[in-house]
């Protein structure tokens, strides 16, 4: 806790720019929506099954983070022994700042999630252990239409 509270500061000070690719969001307007995955990897758990009713924003697979779970732990170790040692010049604390930040960011596209209300109509690689390829189309939301009153 206490040192993503120092990192927020550091980052606030030091001004970095950390730039990710933004999650992609297939729209619809009342037809089916796709569910497409963003990054690759192993899936680790499935929430959903076809005919599950679900809501935008609603978390329907959950790919394997271990690698970049240790990743940012290893940065957060870094980080604090650097702090410790009052050696670390700032430009490496602002690069693994800035390493840290990103690991974060990308381990929430580890989340598929909902495009938008509806049923699921139909969901491929439903199994733990399944691995998944980036900009692959898992799965498809039959979108509810939003009556007038939404």
């Amino acid at each position: 806790m206490l040192v993503v509270a120092v990192a927020a500061v550091s980052a606030y000070w030091m001004m970095l720019e950390v730039s990710l690719p933004a999650p992609t969001i297939i729209e619809s307007k009342g037809g089916p929506a796709a569910i497409v995955s963003d990054v690759g990897g192993l899936i680790q758990r499935v929430y959903v099954t076809d005919g599950s009713v679900v809501h935008a924003g609603d978390v329907l697979v959950q790919l394997d983070t271990r690698d970049l779970v240790r990743k940012r732990q290893i940065l957060e170790s870094q980080i604090h022994w650097s702090e410790l040692q009052h050696k670390a010049c700032r430009l490496e604390l602002a690069r693994l700042y800035r390493d840290l930040q990103r690991t974060q960011l990308e381990l929430v596209r580890y989340t598929i999630t909902s495009p938008a209300d509806g049923r699921i109509m139909t969901l491929v690689n439903r199994t733990a252990g399944t691995r998944v390829l980036p900009g692959t189309a898992i799965g498809i939301v039959a979108v509810r239409p939003h009556s007038s009153q939404d």
